[in-house]
């Protein structure tokens, strides 16, 4: 199997992240459901939307996700390169008023730094590409500023669910209170802050992606009245776990307990759609609370979830030798450095995490599982490596290749 070593070990380390002040994620405290038919583009309104276009000479693609209300990125927007490999993340800083149509910022998040310079991402973060922009009704207008680059580059990008799965955004908060063996009440409450399916998405389509949801979250996929709310797809295992806990009287540390979760695109386009879920919640299975990003792959075009073993060979050694190839590439790792110096492992973890994206796979690591204590990572929430399908060709399994039209 792929994530034969697929490492889970070590403790979860608490995180205060600077960004909250400066680029809030989440919003403080929740609100109240926010009402169904409202106007997208009203000032306030809470976004996401998928563009295509250009910037400057290059073909790309966002999407951007954003809440006007509380300035919240909800763990950030994504872009690409048509023409490049990779998946960009960037963080839109506080705007001036909540009207969509005034000039928003955004800085890209940096990506290839040393594993050194990890602690001080915040100060680097300044000075990576960013850019300016406004919001119509179906366009984003702007300019690209790359580093030391003498001329901006000029945005033109356009909404268009052409290729792309029709989404929309939705916020909701939901509870539920439960007594337990001895009387005691528990109560969890839940929030989500993410896209419900546009009624522009057919049925079968809208039933495949609500059922895909909720299985991955643990749930059963059943009972769910509204295929296009992919809200109560997220909740259903969350409350299911709940109810079930407090029944079974298993001891829990404390009374209330939180699930606040996002659920996104960040990649969308020629029939699929890769799901970010992400946020904190408690996990009442494992009896601890978790941030770590989930990425769910889905071929809405054929109706089928990707896992790992669906689209790679089970050929764990030339994976980790690629794996640790790009790790060390990207982190800028000294030569000679051992990796069980900086992991709780000999050998470069595999993690079955993943994105495919346009020009390859995406591995996602929740670094607080595989580094040790005593490395100071405290500032990188998720370590993404970016293999190339040219690289990987030998490990894509045929159906794969032929979906994605490689030979």
């Amino acid at each position: 199997m792929l994530h034969s070593n697929y490492c889970t070990s070590g403790k979860t380390k608490k995180r205060i992240v600077f960004f909250l002040l400066v680029f809030p994620i989440f919003g403080a405290g929740l609100r109240a459901q926010v009402a169904e038919n409202v106007d997208p583009y009203a000032p306030g309104e809470n976004i996401y939307r998928h563009y295509t276009g250009t910037i400057g000479q290059h073909k790309a693609v966002i999407d951007l996700r954003f809440g006007f209300q509380n300035a919240s990125n909800f763990g950030g927007s994504t872009y690409y390169f048509t023409d490049e490999g990779g998946l960009n993340f960037f963080l839109l800083s506080k705007p001036p008023t909540t009207a969509h149509n005034d000039q928003q910022r955004a800085q890209v998040y940096p990506e290839n730094i040393p594993l050194k310079e990890v602690k001080n991402v915040y100060s680097i973060f300044v000075q990576t590409s960013r850019f300016e922009f406004t919001l119509s009704h179906d366009s984003l207008i702007g300019k690209w500023y790359n580093q030391n680059a003498m001329e901006p580059l000029i945005i033109t990008l356009t909404e268009n669910y052409s290729n792309a799965v029709p989404l929309i955004f939705k916020h909701i908060d939901d509870s539920a209170v439960a007594n337990g063996k001895n009387n005691e009440t528990k109560k969890a409450v839940a929030s989500y802050n993410g896209v419900q399916l546009s009624p522009k998405v057919n049925e079968k389509d809208a039933q495949f992606i609500t059922k895909a949801v909720s299985q991955f979250l643990g749930g059963n996929g059943k009972g769910l009245s509204d295929p296009y709310d992919l809200s109560r797809a997220v909740f259903q295992q969350y409350f299911l776990g709940f109810n079930s806990t407090v029944k079974k009287g298993e001891k829990l540390d404390g009374s209330t307990f939180s699930g606040i979760y996002t659920l996104f695109p960040v990649y969308n386009d020629n029939g699929f759609l890769i799901l970010q879920v992400g946020g904190y919640q408690y996990d009442f299975a494992n009896k601890e609370y978790t941030d770590r990003n989930r990425y769910l792959c889905l071929d809405v075009k054929n109706k089928k979830t990707l896992n790992p073993d669906d689209i790679l060979e089970p050929n764990n050694e030339v994976l980790t030798t690629l794996l640790e190839k790009t790790f060390r590439e990207k982190y800028q790792l000294e030569p000679g450095k051992k990796l069980n110096e900086l992991f709780t492992t000999d050998k470069m973890p595999l993690t079955d995490n993943i994105m495919p994206v346009s020009k390859g796979i995406i591995f996602s690591y929740y670094p607080a599982k595989i580094f040790r204590e005593s490395e100071d990572i405290s500032e990188l929430q998720e370590m993404r490596l970016f293999i190339s399908y040219t690289e990987l060709h030998s490990l894509l399994k045929p159906d794969f290749k032929a979906r994605i039209g490689l030979k």
